[in-house]
């Protein structure tokens, strides 16, 4: 089904999309490939020049990639292919401004868009990546969200509060601002020295230490109410707490518990 659009014009880029949708029902793959080369350098280019090849080259990818990612987002479905150049990466010639400095653009848009993984068939949620703070949440239809690799509370409150401006950016409507709740926090510990894991299950309670299944016992303490993965080695891995503090009052709490009954050697 071909369709003639100039896709540096809004008006046509969204023509071009609206129609693939009005015959197939569905847009499931971009490929930005429209481009044009034009030469001159920084001081015989001319504005026009700059103009045309910027607005085909760059903002036309821009244009086709909003339209179509509107309706790839409704059906939870959509690839998107940008055809770039390694002019883009470090210049073709002295020759080819207006062209290596659009292609370089439409690098950088990739980039921007490269910490979003959308897999539905795999996974019902969108996966947000950050590098700063490095952290990982899950963005579901219901508007749950589920930040992951924090390494702090507030690590993770602003990691969150950073996805919700960036989606607030690309033009999603979020009208208030997100509430955050702490449900799991995760900590390491080293109690100092090796620990008797069978005798530990014989003499403490809420103790499961099945060695055939899993290397660690695994320890349900009740105040603070966390679970103990502890191994003999004295490595300690804290799940379940609902702040930092829990998990600082579990480890001094059960290294005295392993002293108290001379568990730890």
């Amino acid at each position: 089904m071909p369709v003639m659009a100039d896709v540096s014009q809004r008006s046509q880029a969204k023509k071009m999309i609206d129609e693939v949708i009005k015959t197939f029902g569905r847009v499931d793959i971009l490929v930005n490939n429209a481009g044009i080369g034009t030469g001159g350098t920084t001081l015989d280019t001319t504005e026009d020049v700059w103009d045309r090849t910027i607005a085909v080259n760059l903002k036309g990818p821009f244009n086709c990639t909003q339209e179509a990612a509107k309706h790839m987002v409704q059906q939870k479905y959509g690839k998107i292919i940008n055809t770039s150049s390694i002019s883009g990466l470090g210049g073709a010639s002295v020759g080819e401004l207006a062209y290596c400095c659009a292609k370089a653009g439409l690098i950088a848009i990739m980039k921007v868009f490269r910490n979003v993984d959308y897999r539905p068939k795999r996974f019902p949620g969108l996966v947000f990546k950050l590098k700063r703070p490095k952290t990982a949440t899950l963005i579901f239809t219901t508007g749950k969200m589920v930040c992951t690799g924090a390494k702090s509370e507030k690590e993770a409150f602003g990691a969150v509060r950073r996805v919700v401006r960036e989606l607030r950016k690309e033009g999603f409507i979020i009208s208030r601002s997100p509430k955050i709740d702490v449900v799991n926090v995760v900590g390491t510990a080293d109690v100092g020295g090796e620990i008797d894991l069978e005798a530990m299950s014989d003499v403490l309670e809420n103790v499961m230490y099945e060695p055939e299944q899993f290397p660690g016992a695994i320890y349900r303490m009740t105040d603070p109410k966390v679970v103990l993965l502890v191994f003999a080695s004295g490595k300690l891995v804290i799940t379940g707490a609902k702040r930092e503090e829990q998990v600082h009052e579990a480890a001094d709490k059960i290294r005295a518990i392993l002293i108290d009954h001379e568990l730890l050697h």
